[in-house]
């Protein structure tokens, strides 16, 4: 029509997201193309909304930008605390007085509802402005705050504490022993430490107002709390989808398996554990120096295995803005093989096995080891080794390298679900108990429950079997305890190397260190035998093992830790970092079907597997990539083929089927993962190509021919990542 305007929109195009892809995220949720191009699968999003119309478009721009590279985009909502200024706010309570003294600047009284409305009004606008952008996967709640946080000590928090506790934070109290390492249910020091970390610090109120408001919007999105630390309690973060935690791990990767606590604060409310790696190491702690610096390639291969090993949801790693990638070849602060080794993990592993690996599960355990919050608040001896709880490590570690897998359970575990799940407790680090943990442990005595305990343990537990290690040591584990024979008094995450204050110490080498767990893990799996043995065993303590399951399907991981000193940092002797290929004999004690077939997955290859008397045995050879994938079936896989339309209309859907069968010409159990490819007419990739992940032998994949896709004969391409079948089908696509 003449004198009409034409009203143009523009249209961003993206791919769509394939199913149950493992999201490799990096801490905070940001990222850019660097990223992406070394393995990462998160982008930078938006952060806390700003009022106006210039930061609107800003935001607009940068997730258009994001949505045709397909990668997840992270949220940075408003938190409560440090996001809102309280001095705008005409009430003096509207401050957080909770707060330690070094903390800098003022932080908002989440129990003030002037501050909740001014965080619901941010997060509001945020959300407003982000719903409608698919790649929006992720909203980070950075809670570190909780290193400052005292119970809230406004009057709205104190009238909290009274109305919930029945005594204030003043009318503690001394310790009630009831008996030697036990005390009453309602010790109210102990029961002060979990209203604190509960609800009187304010923060799971914060952070349920925020979970709250972004699933408002989009339930998909998924909210992370981090960091988890310092107690070991259920329920701290209601609201949230994933409970995130770091772990250091100088001296020992094997640090990492402090994945397990986050597994056991999840496993009753069904939240994901996410246990980020950080690449971080303190000043002095790899090296003599002030500065800050990343781990090696080594030992990021094997913290990765670790989390890798537990069937995560996602895989997160942490660089810090002290040692920002991506370095250079030979870089000593920041080297350029860390990153690589992170892509190559990507690609060799976590995308094409990661929409198989998200769907398993851990195989049941019958070994369950104690991490007590009462052991926290009343602890005879101080912390040996990181956070409170972290004190069980050490020797969760030495379980470990005896292949003796374990869950980590609290107290509020066995006074919520006791301990019919398991055969043998292991009471670390627990010199205080519960009555109500202590009363069922002897039960579990009474039934024939096998007791594992250390010298810390204070309880009378008849027929407990008991270690006396000492991990002491272990905080000598440092370049600086070694070169200059000091380290830091007190280790925490805001440490500042030009005016914290050091100790004299001898330091203990890695290698030593090394020597010490092994001798540990060979001394408790001599006692042990016959009482408590390994369902996967080695003859190695470099190796670790975790199994994982779907149906009949065992999945099990084993773990190269195989490591001596590297070229970088090896002359300080204080990280075993670099990574020596290791080859092992595995045997299966435990395996009910009457045969075993076993798959190298990464190879896909089968392995040569033999009887050990009731059980079997194969040889496993552990490369520097770090692991490997065991498929362990009952029958053997033996074919694959592709069925598909004879044609496809153009703004239709067609299933593309792929069935596996084994050489009974029976369906599948478990998951197979697959590498689709599909070509059009002139040999291009199709956006439907990917890994996927096939259910008891069936994958359906609905397959859309769009208007402007090419007409003409089309290929399906299909390879089992398990034992390298393949199939091949073709298809024709019409107007």
């Amino acid at each position: 029509m003449k004198g009409s305007t034409a009203l143009v929109e523009r249209i961003v195009l993206g791919p769509r997201p394939k199913p149950d892809q493992m999201l490799i995220w990096l801490w905070g949720g940001g990222g850019n193309q660097w990223y992406l191009e070394h393995g990462f699968t998160s982008w930078n999003g938006p952060p806390r909304a700003t009022v106006g119309r210039q930061y609107d478009a800003r935001v607009r721009r940068a997730l258009d930008a994001a949505l045709p590279k397909g990668t997840a985009v992270g949220l940075s909502p408003n938190g409560g605390l440090r996001d809102i200024d309280p001095s705008q706010i005409d009430d003096p309570d509207a401050t957080n007085l909770a707060v330690r003294e070094h903390n800098k600047g003022k932080i908002a009284n989440p129990f003030h509802p002037a501050v909740a409305r001014l965080q619901n009004k941010a997060n509001r606008r945020l959300m407003e402005l982000v719903r409608d952008y698919p790649q929006v996967k992720t909203a980070f709640f950075n809670t570190e705050i909780v290193d400052q946080l005292r119970n809230n000590r406004n009057k709205a928090g104190l009238e909290l504490t009274r109305r919930t506790l029945g005594f204030a934070e003043n009318q503690l109290g001394k310790p009630r022993f009831v008996a030697p390492g036990v005390i009453a249910d309602d010790d109210r020091q102990y029961l002060f430490h979990k209203y604190k970390f509960k609800q009187g610090n304010g923060l799971a109120v914060a952070n349920q107002r925020t979970a709250d408001m972004v699933h408002r919007y989009r339930s998909d999105i998924i909210t992370i709390n981090d960091p988890y630390r310092y107690t070991s309690l259920l329920d701290m973060f209601p609201g949230m989808d994933v409970i995130s935690t770091w772990t250091y791990t100088k001296p020992d990767p094997k640090l990492m398996l402090a994945i397990e606590t986050l597994r056991a604060v999840c496993k009753p409310t069904g939240q994901t554990p996410l246990q980020t790696i950080t690449l971080l190491n303190y000043p002095g702690a790899i090296a003599p120096t002030k500065e800050w610096m990343l781990m090696g390639p080594g030992r990021v291969a094997v913290t990765s295995w670790i989390i890798l090993s537990r069937a995560p949801k996602m895989m997160g790693y942490y660089y810090s803005s002290a040692c920002p990638p991506p370095g250079k070849p030979g870089d000593f602060r920041i080297p350029y093989e860390t990153s690589l080794k992170i892509k190559e993990l990507a690609e060799q592993v976590f995308k094409p096995y990661g929409p198989m690996i998200t769907t398993l599960d851990v195989a049941p355990r019958r070994i369950a080891v104690l991490s007590s919050a009462a052991s926290i608040v009343h602890r005879a001896k101080r912390s040996t080794h990181g956070y409170g709880n972290m004190q069980i490590y050490p020797f969760y570690t030495v379980l470990a390298m005896a292949h003796l897998q374990a869950d980590v359970v609290f107290d509020e575990t066995i006074e919520r679900f006791g301990l019919d799940d398991y055969d043998v407790l292991v009471l670390a680090q627990c010199d205080t108990l519960t009555q109500t943990v202590y009363d069922r442990v002897l039960r579990f005595r009474e039934r024939g429950g096998i007791v594992i305990a250390d010298q810390f343990l204070r309880a009378d537990v008849p027929g407990a079997i008991t270690f006396d290690f000492d991990f002491t040591y272990r905080s000598k584990v440092s370049a600086d305890a070694i070169v200059e024979n000091k380290t830091y008094a007190e280790w925490n995450d805001h440490l500042k190397p030009e005016s914290a204050e050091t100790k004299k110490v001898k330091g203990i080498t890695a290698l030593d260190d090394q020597r010490f767990m092994e001798a540990y893990s060979a001394q408790l799996k001599k006692r042990l035998a016959g009482i408590v043995d390994p369902e996967v065993d080695s003859e190695s303590p470099q190796v670790l093992f975790n199994m994982l399951e779907s149906g009949d399907v065992k999945y099990l991981v084993a773990i190269n830790d195989n490591r001596t000193y590297d070229d970088r940092v090896g002359q300080y002797k204080a990280v075993l970092g670099k990574l020596l290929p290791k080859s092992t004999t595995v045997s299966i004690k435990r395996w009910e079907p009457a045969a075993l077939f076993a798959y190298d997955m990464l190879r896909r290859k089968p392995l040569q597997v033999s009887r050990d008397g009731s059980g079997y045995k194969f040889d496993v050879q552990l490369t520097e990539l770090g692991g490997k994938m065991i498929a362990l079936y009952p029958h053997k896989l033996d074919s694959m083929k592709v069925q598909t339309v004879k044609a496809i209309r153009c703004g239709t859907t067609a299933v593309i089927r792929v069935i596996m069968r084994d050489d009974q010409d029976g369906p599948l159990s478990g998951r197979q993962p697959l590498e689709i490819t599909i070509t059009d007419s002139r040999g291009a990739s199709s956006e439907f190509s990917g890994y996927y992940s096939a259910r008891n032998g069936v994958l359906d994949i609905d397959f859309v021919a769009a208007l402007n896709d090419e007409l003409g004969r089309w290929n399906v391409s299909v390879l089992d990542l398990t034992a390298g079948l393949t199939a091949k089908a073709e298809f024709e696509v019409i107007r």
